[in-house]
């Protein structure tokens, strides 16, 4: 193999590519912490996988001789962020992958054949849609930070898709709080499909998505979903198994109602913090009333911190949670948005709501104190 490419486009999809690869230092099958590079007509390309989600971005070359190579994904996304040459340039000989860019020369081991690396995506296509990347990236956003991470419950760690119409239903929980996002797919599905994606998977999927608005295409089974944009290949083995039904966590009546500024809380809690995140479970009060929002974070090792806001107040409750869960919330809200809070006993979930983001729902179950 020798190619000629263009160093920006190098550095881009081996970062991209090393993403899917395993990384850890002690994989349990040693050539998914490579990567695989392999010529074509006039392009390269460069393959990561980890066995369960793999990343394949493919970049226009100038192929001297054609060929492939296995080289470590680690060694080589660190070696592509300090060439400093426009282009550069990729040789194998007998073990040996040489990247020359400029005065710098580096010489990787060949690791392995590029025939034992896995196969990318398997499986016959049984459903397709279409979205934007703005929104895409929107829909990540706003729901892959409510999933679990506790790895003894995989299902949690999705987060699950319903794709009815032209509408895709994005929910995530870790059991103490849940958020549903929807977005508008570009066209109607032809059937309506539940998927569950690994979260981690899309939040990889949003670090790469081009910054200006592109077309997302994807296509799935019962086993994968495939994600395509740009000259990117995105793959995922979905997780297996039935995701709880959501409706019956949204609280069904509104006994207290608290409407305040999203900003100002977001900063509150952010100082209140200081106190709250020494406390067991990173306990936050808080006081609804017709005075306003009294905001409470007390720790017998670290002191007091509090807080009083403006907030108009339909009821009164005295009511904790989680301080970190309702940061998570807020940092994807607009400052200037007016958040709402819907809540009716103190053990009992509260909604959240925005007027700015009205297809975003996230419910927090309170702690007992």
């Amino acid at each position: 193999m020798e190619v000629v490419v263009s160093t920006r486009d190098l550095k881009n999809a081996v970062t991209a590519a090393a993403l899917a690869a395993d990384i850890s230092g002690k994989p349990q099958t040693p050539i998914l912490s490579n990567l695989l590079l392999r010529t074509d007509e006039n392009s390269l390309t460069i393959t990561g996988t980890d066995d369960r989600n793999a990343i394949i971005v493919k970049i226009p070359a100038e192929v001297e001789k054609s060929g492939d190579s296995v080289v470590n994904a680690k060694i080589l996304s660190q070696i592509v962020k300090v060439l400093t040459g426009g282009v550069s340039t990729l040789e194998t000989n007998e073990n040996i992958t040489t990247v020359k860019s400029d005065a710098t020369k580096y010489d990787l081991p060949i690791v392995a054949e590029a025939d034992d690396f896995p196969d990318f995506y398997s499986g016959e296509t049984e459903g397709t849609f279409e979205i934007s990347s703005k929104d895409l990236k929107q829909l990540i956003k706003k729901s892959t930070f409510a999933a679990s991470k506790d790895i003894t419950r995989p299902i949690f760690k999705g987060v699950h898709w319903n794709l009815k119409s032209q509408i895709v239903f994005a929910v995530a929980t870790n059991t103490h709080r849940l958020v549903k996002v929807q977005s508008e797919l570009l066209e109607p599905v032809k059937q309506e499909a539940d998927l569950i994606i690994p979260a981690e998977l899309l939040n990889k999927i949003a670090s790469i998505l081009p910054e200006e608005e592109k077309l997302v295409k994807a296509e799935f089974n019962n086993r994968y979903i495939l994600f395509k944009f740009e000259n990117v290949q995105v793959s995922s083995r979905l997780i297996d198994g039935n995701f709880p039904p959501e409706e019956k966590v949204f609280p069904r009546e509104e006994r207290v109602k608290i409407t305040m500024a999203v900003g100002a809380l977001k900063a509150a809690l952010e100082r209140v913090n200081l106190i709250a995140r020494e406390i067991q479970y990173n306990t936050v009060h808080l006081k609804f009333d017709e005075e306003g929002a009294e905001i409470t974070a007390n720790s017998y090792a670290t002191g007091k911190a509090s807080e009083n806001l403006n907030a108009e107040v339909e009821g009164k409750i005295e009511i904790a949670f989680n301080i970190n869960y309702l940061l998570d919330y807020l940092k994807n809200c607009d400052n200037d948005a007016t958040l709402k809070i819907v809540c009716n006993e103190p053990l009992t979930p509260a909604l959240f709501t925005t007027n700015l983001d009205s297809d975003v729902r996230y419910v927090i179950t309170p702690v007992r104190v």
